[in-house]
């Protein structure tokens, strides 16, 4: 069994360290706190989720995934993190070929999701707080919504210390302070309130706080699907 550091309890870092805890790591959580952390890009009121991404069949192909996995989730904690309401893409003109919302409709009719086209007449019957004279063509995937973020970072960290996770969000006798987001370093006696990068954690800070010959995963979330950067810190 590892022992592993996962830098950043967001949207990506908490949902990496259950998933390490469930294959038989030893997971640590580290994050400047309070969680949900109010300046993370994974936490907001709500983040909309959806298959359409014009011509790009993998991220479609990705959301179909995720939105059954969303609504498990809210079966799962009993509560309705994701909100199937619908997403609509509208534009001011008719949709021509290499538009988003005319390549966003091929890809979803081709992998059978749930889009209608909407014109005009449609906006003023059915919608009718738009002005049809503006918008004039659009798409409507119905099998998609929004989720409440903040709130799904808040049960992920519930389920985390659950499974037995260390949560390291505080520092002994360290003070929160904003920090620019171009710092340099962060000394012992301090720490940020923003996002973390690998250069706020010098090796030597680290070893102070952790057990050598530990992994470490640096992750930044840069959108509710995210992207991670991931580097093994050697002893």
């Amino acid at each position: 069994m590892s022992k592993v550091i996962v830098v950043g309890a967001g949207i990506n870092g908490v949902t990496a360290g259950i998933e390490l805890k469930k294959r038989g790591h030893n997971v640590v959580l580290v994050d400047p706190g309070p969680l949900p952390h109010p300046l993370a890009a994974s936490t907001d009121i709500s983040k909309a989720v959806r298959a359409a991404y014009g011509a790009d069949e993998e991220y479609t192909e990705l959301a179909a995934r995720s939105i059954k996995l969303w609504r498990k989730w809210n079966e799962e904690f009993g509560v309705e993190l994701y909100h199937e309401v619908g997403v609509m893409f509208v534009r001011h003109r008719e949709m021509k070929l290499g538009d988003f919302e005319h390549e966003s409709f091929k890809t979803l009719q081709k992998h059978r999701r749930k889009i209608e086209r909407v014109n005009s007449a449609q906006f003023r019957k059915r919608f009718p707080a738009w002005n049809p004279e503006l918008w004039r063509d659009g798409i409507l995937e119905r099998e998609a919504g929004y989720v409440e973020s903040g709130l799904v970072v808040a049960k992920l960290v519930e389920r985390a210390k659950s499974l037995g996770i260390e949560l390291r969000d505080t520092v002994p006798g360290a003070r929160c302070r904003p920090t620019p987001r171009n710092a340099q370093s962060l000394s012992p006696k301090k720490k940020t309130c923003g996002s973390f990068y690998r250069r706020h954690f010098p090796l030597s800070w680290m070893r102070r706080l952790f057990t050598r010959g530990c992994a470490c995963i640096a992750i930044r979330t840069m959108d509710i699907f995210g992207s991670h950067a991931i580097r093994n810190v050697k002893d």
